[in-house]
């Protein structure tokens, strides 16, 4: 029940990184051919596993219809994107700038601009309800679908 259904290697050769039927995605040190992190956050199969171009990010794809976008030297989450059902198949563009994805319906494409997700999160969501006036109670993100009609 550990089937291995997804495969990675980093852009320096140095790690490979699994997903699978478990719910996890791991990286593993290529040097020594042992395990260097897991990464929790999928409820069900692990379809696919990709490093960005310049290897800070994991991003996982799942059944559960989620993917998570991890940071690739601690498997901390930085980010989760929801799809209608399972995703399926995902891929970088050679920039890293983009990050499509598919679900057995769409392919959606969302930019990868995380260029925030080191700054102090609590701290700007706080600025950001005092200067509303208001509380946000939680939030899921959703990127924009690409269609036909959207060309």
């Amino acid at each position: 029940d550990d089937w291995v259904s997804g495969l990675a290697f980093s852009a320096d050769g140095k790690q490979l990184a699994t997903s699978g039927k478990d719910g996890l995605a791991k990286t593993w040190n290529l040097e020594n051919g042992t395990e260097s992190l897991r990464f929790v956050g999928h409820s069900q199969w692990v379809n696919r596993v990709r490093f960005s171009p310049d290897q800070k990010l994991l991003v996982t794809a799942a059944d559960d219809a989620k993917v998570i976008i991890w940071q690739a030297s601690s498997a901390k989450p930085l980010l989760q994107l929801r799809a209608a059902t399972g995703v399926i198949e995902l891929a970088f563009s050679p920039d890293g700038k983009q990050l499509a994805f598919t679900d057995r319906n769409q392919v959606r494409v969302v930019p990868m601009d995380l260029s925030s997700k080191d700054s102090d999160v609590k701290l700007r969501l706080a600025e950001a309800e005092a200067d509303a006036g208001l509380r946000l109670r939680g939030f899921e993100l959703e990127p924009a679908m690409i269609n036909e009609t959207n060309r």
